[in-house]
Order: C-alpha cells, then structure tokens, then sequence
C-alpha cells in the first residue's frame, strides 16, 4: 500500500487491501513500511483477518522502530501477527532479519536471528485470540463515527 522512500521509482503503491480465505482461517498481507500506519493492519483486521502476515525488508537503522511497530500492530487490533524481515547484505543496506511471530497481546512468541539466515516455525492458536477479543475489545468497541477519513 505505502511505498518507502525511493520505493517511489520502481514499484506503484497498492490500491485495496483484500482478506483472503485460506480454509483455516482469513489472512491479510500488509507489507514492510505499511508497519507505520495502524490504519492498515485496522482495516484488515475490521475486514475480519485471523492472521496479518508482513514480508519486509527493514534496516539495521530502523531496527527499533520495527520493534515497536510490529506489537502495536497486534495489540491494537488483536490479531496474530507474523513479521517477515529480510536478513544480510544488499549494496548499502544492511537487512537484520529479526523475522517474528506476535500474539494478540502484542507479545513476541517466537522469534528469529539477527545474526544470519532463519526460519521460525509455529503454531497459532486462534481459539486463544477469540478469548483475547472478550476481554480487550479494541475490534468492537472502536467509535467509527469519530472518524469520518478512515
């Protein structure tokens, strides 16, 4: 959806923001920078996805803002989320990897190297996220009235 920095030259900015229906649940793919605008993993979240899955390329120079967006994405809107990052080398970006998985509490449960190449493996538990929605109910306690541009 939103495109970083020089991103501008090569790629065109995305135009919806679909929820797809995989059998076992409903994921919405919000990708890299769009880490740093709630009003993306909201929208999907509100388009009723289970999981928001994120691939991106994030520098060792905005590692911290990675650590704090990716949480808050979860948390605000109650829902697993599961952040891709691309480790190693390309020209003068360094990539650091720190792929994770987070729960709806915004809680990192499992998480990946920044010190080389990674998988990480995991099994969600979505009944786990519909108790988490009883009692932190930012999905349906939201005032859409108070705001008219979302």
């Amino acid at each position: 959806m939103h495109l970083f920095d020089n991103e501008k030259r090569w790629f065109t900015p995305g135009d919806s923001l679909p929820v797809f229906d995989i059998g076992i649940c409903r994921i919405g793919i919000m990708i890299c920078y769009d880490a740093g605008f709630p009003e993306v993993a909201r929208i999907l979240a509100t388009k009723q996805a289970d999981i928001l899955f994120m691939p991106s390329a994030w520098s060792k120079q905005d590692k911290d803002i990675w650590y704090i967006n990716t949480p808050c994405r979860a948390l605000e809107n109650t829902t697993h989320l599961v952040a891709v990052n691309r480790w190693g080398n390309k020209g003068d970006i360094n990539l650091f990897g720190g792929s994770r998985i987070i729960d709806p509490r915004g809680r990192v449960i499992a998480n990946a190297s920044e010190k080389a190449e990674d998988t990480l493996c995991y099994e969600i538990d979505l009944t786990m996220q519909k108790e988490i929605r009883k009692s932190l109910k930012y999905l349906t306690d939201k005032k859409p009235s108070y705001m008219p541009y979302l």
